[in-house]
């Protein structure tokens, strides 16, 4: 019996440590413990690839602790642009779970940084076969693609006007 409660107590805290990510935002607890049965938790160290551009792996990460740059190559220039800096609450990676394309950047931890990962292959059936879940995480992901590519458009209206391109 209390290696139940035990059990369960953990899955609270994972769960309220979800709460903070926006894609999940929105979600109760039982639907909260759903994600954490998909999630696997995993450390890099400072300096470490997660993944290299044009990789083929199928995972979504969510930073729990720490900092990951996501880098690209620029073969004009001949060499690697940072394009963003992902913390604690963010998640990247997410296009793999659209599309079989390789990664079009690299991410690196540019410290000691804890993340959970979501297999593509899990997060399609889980959205598959809890549609309310699956509807409220696909809303708040879009939510997060928006805002991004808002954020690229006014980077390069930006460029633009100022004659980077």
């Amino acid at each position: 019996m209390f290696e139940i409660n035990m059990e369960r107590k953990v899955i609270m805290e994972k769960a309220q440590t979800l709460q903070i990510v926006s894609i999940f935002k929105g979600l109760n607890a039982d639907q909260l413990e759903e994600i954490i049965h998909i999630c696997k938790r995993i450390t890099y160290t400072n300096g470490e690839t997660i993944f290299e551009e044009n990789s083929s792996e199928k995972k979504m990460y969510i930073v729990l602790e720490g900092e990951v740059i996501i880098k690209m190559w620029v073969p004009d220039e001949s060499k690697e642009v940072v394009l963003s800096k992902i913390i604690k609450g963010q998640i990247f990676g997410e296009l793999i779970l659209f599309d079989d394309d390789p990664r079009s950047a690299s991410a690196v931890a540019s410290s000691d940084v804890t993340m959970l990962i979501i297999e593509k292959e899990n997060f399609l059936n889980l959205i598959q076969t809890q549609p309310v879940l699956g509807i409220t995480v696909l809303q708040n992901l879009l939510k997060v693609l928006t805002a991004r590519l808002r954020h690229t458009d006014s980077k390069w209206r930006h460029s633009v006007f100022w004659g980077g391109i």
